[in-house]
């Protein structure tokens, strides 16, 4: 378990440095905890005004109203906004010349002590939506399962996924997800992909997965949230050709 836990650390610290996405951990008060490269580009033009360690400052003049939203969420995990837009903030750190944009910005609170921050651009917001639609349009192949789950439980599949796991749709319904994989390891799937799925980026991993049938089967598993705020995920399984690695 250690060593899976030192995987699923690194893979964490690989996707802060490389998602195009903003990612600040703060505490209640606003305090920046942590930043990646992307946050701090955003949010570097605004710290000629005010120091960059507090989130609530730097953002004051765009969104004065965000420190009492984290105050009126009680809540140990919640969402306290989500996709707010950031007025002007995109005039500023992405300068003259840039293509149209406007950023936004999600804040869920992750305990009692700790928020996350994920500031957005709209021009990457739309190729994560368009990947989604193409993702939907799938749902016909014979060879692309498509699983929907909502937190944790399954609410769709559709007949590629029945004919892959040996259950219909009635068996999967209502089922945990997690069920579909050996003890511990759709555990450790949900922990791997949530930080991804709730920064607006996808998830990719080949899976071994227990069918209905005895023995088991390993696919391509990719994971999109269609709803961030109840855990809804997109979940697609795809089988590998023969003599993959």
């Amino acid at each position: 378990m250690s060593q899976n836990f030192e995987v699923l650390y690194e893979e964490l610290l690989q996707f802060l440095y490389r998602t195009p996405w903003g990612l600040i951990q703060t505490t209640r008060s606003g305090e920046i905890q942590m930043l990646n490269p992307v946050a701090a580009k955003l949010l570097m033009p605004l710290a000629f005004n005010a120091r960059m360690d507090n989130i609530f400052d730097l953002l004051r003049s765009a969104r004065p109203e965000l420190q009492a939203l984290v105050d009126a969420a009680t809540a140990p995990y919640c969402v306290v906004c989500e996709d707010m837009p950031l007025a002007g903030l995109h005039q500023q750190a992405l300068g003259a010349g840039a293509a149209p944009s406007s950023v936004s910005i999600s804040i869920f609170a992750q305990n009692q002590d700790t928020l996350m921050v994920v500031l957005r651009e709209s021009q990457i917001q739309e190729r994560v939506g368009s990947q989604a639609a193409e993702l939907h349009a799938l749902q016909n192949l014979p060879h692309v399962g498509l699983i929907k789950t909502r937190q944790a439980l399954i609410t769709w599949s559709n007949p590629a996924a029945h004919r892959m796991l040996g259950y219909s749709a009635k068996q999967l319904l209502g089922a945990p997800f997690t069920d579909l994989f050996a003890k511990g390891v759709g555990e450790l799937l949900m922990e791997a992909c949530l930080p991804n799925l709730m920064a607006g980026a996808t998830y990719s991993n080949r899976m071994t997965l227990l069918p209905r049938s005895a023995g088991t089967v390993t696919l391509d598993i990719s994971a999109t949230s269609t709803l961030i705020a109840q855990q809804e995920i997109l979940w697609s399984l795809v089988e590998i050709a023969a003599g993959a690695a």
